[in-house]
């Protein structure tokens, strides 16, 4: 009875322990917003605060990231949204390392955290109110469960599917960035990757994780008057990226003398239209492409919005696609690629001070009431305080990256067919996905990509610390001090 309650008492002290090293890294991960003053906002966050209410559902967004932000902020503070962001990524964060790479020293796991911190995008995500964190987080989550499950409790791999479902129905884009584990698990077996027993469980929690999100996204659009998985205004956003690509615009130039769509009476205004400069207060300025253009400051207010165009929008694009698939596809891949060096952490409107008129103002004051506004008014972001050093941060995260590709080069060749090697593979694929989709989706952004490009960095900073863990406990053993060069 005394050795049962000893390693009780061991097991409890080793999960409060494996806690407070959570916690601490979460706080690690929101020294940036912390540093800032209040939470990181985008234009976007506007309509993820649901300021209308939650039984409005946005046209261009699902209602559930809203949901999220309402059960967590209690319309008091933006604070706990962005906490509870950053203790799950610090959770998952701990589950892959200990999964991938035995990873569990509180020195290993802080000094990665200060890493992911100093060193890359993951900070200004998870202090961010906005749900692109839940992307990479996806995509762990999937690590995880299709290659490790055997490792896992079975409490984790509810918690890591219950984090897939939340993610999928946070964006519709996820559900398609989750596919491409497919081709991702194809691959690793044709690099010799042989599944374990428990494989079957992690695959059929994944799907049934992923088939919770969508069923999620197609339930509040039936409720919302639409029988599809995308919100209103999908179809509307596609047209604006063929438009864009030019494809569009060829198919409206051959159809409009006949079919007179609604769109064809500013088919002259968007063929004259070249990229104009947007520029904020502050003096920071951005290149609107046309589709942004077309979406935001053209002719789709005049056309009625998303709603009302919608329609029309799905049979441009159908024709689109079907009148010119080989130019669609060729655009599709110049985009893509575009997109997968796209990746500054802060980039375009990123970051910028809002003026008290601007929509993520007012929200943030509707649903905060005037003394967290004053808050928001007062933080670095919104004075412009500290961030003239835009550019130098993104060099410095530029070299970061440019160094953990070294890093994983030089030690996949030694670590092949590892578990972490297949990681690194599954991971690299989505990303790839990532980049994929969200061009197709939508135009080529720093936001899109930056978001899930700090998770090369983590597999780095995770291969180093334990090539460096594995040889101070090889020097210990032998009783010689550990000098820090890693070993030989």
């Amino acid at each position: 009875m005394h050795s049962i309650a000893l390693v009780n008492e061991d097991a409890t002290r080793n999960r409060v322990i494996t806690w407070v090293i959570i916690f601490a890294m979460a706080l690690i991960f929101l020294l940036p917003a912390l540093v800032n003053g209040f939470p990181f906002v985008f234009p976007d966050t506007q309509t993820y605060l649901a300021p209308e209410g939650l039984r409005h559902i946005p046209q261009e967004r699902t209602i559930y990231y809203g949901i999220f932000n309402r059960l967590t902020n209690l319309k008091l503070s933006p604070w706990p949204t962005v906490v509870v962001q950053s203790v799950l990524t610090a959770w998952v964060i701990r589950c892959f390392t200990s999964a991938f790479f035995s990873l569990s020293e509180v020195s290993s796991l802080l000094s990665l955290a200060f890493f992911l911190t100093v060193g890359t995008s993951l900070p200004w995500y998870a202090g961010q109110l906005m749900p692109d964190i839940f992307t990479p987080l996806m995509i762990l989550a999937l690590s995880l469960l299709l290659l490790v499950p055997d490792i896992l409790s079975r409490s984790s791999q509810l918690i890591l599917a219950a984090l897939i479902s939340i993610s999928a129905a946070f964006h519709q884009a996820n559900f398609v960035v989750a596919l491409w584990a497919v081709p991702a698990i194809v691959l690793c077996a044709l690099l010799g990757w042989r599944p374990s027993k428990l494989f079957v469980n992690g695959l059929l929690a994944s799907t049934i994780a992923l088939a919770v999100g969508i069923a999620a996204l197609f339930t509040v659009n039936v409720f919302g008057g639409r029988w599809a998985l995308s919100s209103s205004g999908g179809s509307t956003i596609f047209m604006a990226r063929l438009l864009d690509d030019g494809t569009a615009v060829k198919y409206l130039e051959q159809t409009c003398p006949e079919r007179h769509f609604a769109v064809c009476a500013y088919l002259d205004e968007i063929k004259s239209y070249h990229p104009s400069t947007l520029t904020f207060p502050g003096g920071r300025s951005f290149e609107v492409p046309l589709a942004g253009w077309f979406l935001y400051l053209g002719p789709l207010g005049q056309l009625g919005g998303y709603s009302a165009e919608e329609a029309e929008a799905s049979t441009i694009v159908e024709n689109t696609l079907l009148s010119y698939p080989l130019s669609a596809l060729r655009a599709a891949i110049g985009n893509a690629f575009q997109q997968l060096v796209s990746f500054r952490t802060v980039g375009g409107v990123s970051l910028l001070g809002y003026p008290e008129w601007y929509g993520v103002s007012t929200a943030i004051q509707s649903v905060f009431g005037p003394v967290v506004y004053e808050h928001y008014r007062d933080s670095r972001q919104m004075r412009g305080l500290g961030f003239g050093w835009y550019e130098a941060l993104n060099y410095f995260h530029f070299v970061i990256l440019g160094g953990s590709v070294m890093v994983l080069i030089a030690y996949l060749g030694r670590r092949f067919k590892s578990r972490a090697f297949y990681g690194v593979v599954l991971v690299t694929i989505l990303m790839i996905g990532n980049a994929f989709t969200m061009s197709i989706l939508s135009n080529p952004a720093h936001r899109y990509q930056g978001r899930v490009i700090w998770l090369v960095s983590l597999f780095a900073g995770c291969f180093a610390s334990a090539q460096i863990a594995g040889s101070w406990k090889q020097s210990h053993r032998r009783g010689v001090p550990y000098d820090g060069s890693g070993g030989a």
